[in-house]
């Protein structure tokens, strides 16, 4: 597959190669053909005007409208006609001559005054010129628009016309340089004309045609061999060793089960140019990859550990709370359910209700600052705490439990740490009970065949934030049929994706759905409306719930 692509672009490389220097010696034909055309020709085309200047400059205007008219020759004009012909004799001008036309409304009839012939020409039969003679088609349709034009056009000018013609089956380039003759009057009488069969101008073009094709076909193979050669040692071997070294190490990578015994080769470019950046680059991106695998597998090996260990710490963590519903199965005053969701694999959060006594059973809603290992670990300490102290001393009331637990907490709390509590002692028997509110969520309470509603009143600051604080405490009544609803701030604090918090009043709305249910579907149905209100945005809080419903 390597041998492939690099065969490929080989191939890529001479064609590029024999295709700019094929369009440039095209060009450079093609130029150098033009420019060889031009001077040529601009070179019969000054000797063809000279030549007619020349003779225009002997010719009497009025005397060739009298011999017009008369239809015969003047000695004036035999003059002119004899020195016309010495020039035809003497240059390579082929043909010198006067033509005019007796009416510009008949654009079509042209007449000879005179054309000169030469010996040469008389011994190959070319009579005379005869005056008032028509012109034939020895003319193209290009020169009579030409002199028609010269003659009545107005302009005293030498112009030029340039036409192929064949002569002996053979095309040939014909030059025609023509201007005007006028009398006294500055009228137009004729129009005198030369050609000039520039036959050397093609027959010199082939050859010098013939002469660039073969330079340019020496410079396109010694061009290519040279390309070809230069671009081998610095390009194409370079790159190719380069891709090598690459394309092996990407395939080690694929393989290699330990990256620290990776290896990859340098490619020592003998030149300085842009590849020798280039491989000294993907070298140290090579030693980049392979350093950064080194530690991405150190740092992996790392999670796995800390993940396997967070697993288990959340296990432990759930194992701690109460988790079997019903938790008394012997107690009918009264209905409870809880549930803890943390935000990560461990949380801050947590619920407790145990039975101090016969009568009297202790509800514990907490939420410790912070998220994760930090404050899991602190929500140990902290239940401990509370569960040791609320079942050691029942004399205590909550506020005194709390002023006990928050001293212990105070203690050694470099870390500025604190946890919220709502602590609550309920007699099951009387329904009467006492609670102690540390800086948490206001409790909802739903009277029998009522709406839930918060209770709310004056919190007391949370726990490990000052030693020696001192805790409110308020008395509560549950009666047959009542149902008490406490929770974190991970409830009410539920964001969706506009940022929009779920609040208090969806709190509400969520248990009034159905106010009389049972604790386990009331949680259920909070669980619910909640979900429903985040639509899949993150979870960036614990979320703890307990009900309880008198029977």
């Amino acid at each position: 597959m390597k041998k492939k692509k690099k065969m490929r672009l080989s191939r890529i490389f001479m064609r590029f190669s024999v295709l700019l220097l094929l369009v440039l010696g095209l060009l450079l034909c093609s130029s150098a053909i033009y420019l060889y055309q031009r001077d040529i020709k601009e070179t019969y085309y000054d000797h063809v005007s000279s030549i007619v200047s020349i003779s225009r400059a002997g010719l009497d205007g009025d005397d060739i409208r009298e011999c017009i008219e008369k239809g015969e020759m003047s000695p004036k004009l035999n003059d002119a006609l004899e020195r016309m012909n010495s020039y035809k004799e003497n240059s390579r001008v082929s043909y010198i001559y006067l033509v005019y036309y007796p009416d510009a409304s008949h654009p079509e009839n042209m007449r000879y005054v005179l054309y000169a012939n030469t010996d040469e020409d008389r011994a190959a039969g070319f009579e005379d010129s005869v005056i008032n003679s028509p012109c034939g088609a020895e003319f193209t349709d290009n020169m009579w628009k030409g002199f028609y034009d010269a003659q009545f056009g107005g302009k005293d000018e030498i112009r030029f016309l340039e036409n192929i013609t064949s002569i002996n089956d053979s095309e040939v380039l014909m030059l025609t340089a023509f201007a005007p003759v006028y009398d006294r009057e500055g009228n137009a009488v004729c129009v005198i004309g030369g050609d000039i069969f520039a036959d050397i101008v093609i027959g010199h073009t082939r050859s010098y045609l013939m002469s660039v094709a073969l330079f340019a076909i020496i410079i396109l193979v010694v061009g290519t061999l040279g390309f070809v050669l230069i671009g081998n040692r610095y390009i194409l071997k370079p790159v190719e060793d380069i891709t090598k070294s690459t394309g092996e190490f990407v395939d080690a990578v694929g393989r290699v089960e330990a990256p620290e015994n990776l290896t990859y080769g340098v490619v020592n470019v003998r030149d300085d140019t842009e590849l020798r950046d280039l491989s000294r680059q993907l070298a140290h991106m090579m030693a980049t990859t392979k350093d950064y695998m080194v530690n991405l597998k150190q740092v992996t090996a790392e999670k796995e550990r800390i993940g396997a260990e967070l697993s288990v710490a959340s296990q432990i963590q759930a194992d701690m709370l109460p988790r079997i519903f019903p938790p008394f199965s012997d107690r009918k005053e009264f209905d409870l359910y809880a549930s803890m969701v943390p935000a990560k694999e461990v949380g801050g959060d947590f619920y407790d209700f145990f039975m101090a006594d016969e009568d009297h059973l202790v509800m514990v809603m907490a939420d410790v600052s912070g998220k994760g290992v930090p404050a899991a670990l602190f929500m140990v300490i902290a239940r401990t705490l509370i569960k040791n102290r609320s079942q050691s001393q029942m004399s205590l009331s909550p506020a005194e439990i709390l002023a006990d637990v928050n001293g212990q907490l105070c203690e050694g709390n470099e870390e500025g740490m604190f946890v919220t509590v709502w602590l609550g002692i309920l007699n099951i028997f009387t329904g009467k009970g006492m609670a102690a509110n540390a800086g948490h969520e206001h409790p909802a309470v739903r009277r029998a065949g009522g709406q839930f509603e918060l209770v709310k009143y004056r919190h007391s600051p949370a726990l490990a934030v000052m030693e020696g604080i001192r805790f409110r405490e308020h008395e509560f009544q549950l009666n047959q049929g009542d149902t008490l609803y406490i929770y974190t701030d991970g409830v009410p604090e539920a964001t969706n994706a506009e940022e929009e918090l779920f609040g208090e009043e969806r709190l509400l709305a969520a248990l009034n759905r159905q106010p009389d249910a049972d604790p386990e579907k009331l949680l259920r149905n909070m669980a619910e409306d909640m979900d429903a209100f985040m639509a899949g945005a993150p979870r960036f809080d614990d979320t703890t719930m307990l009900a309880l419903k008198m029977k």
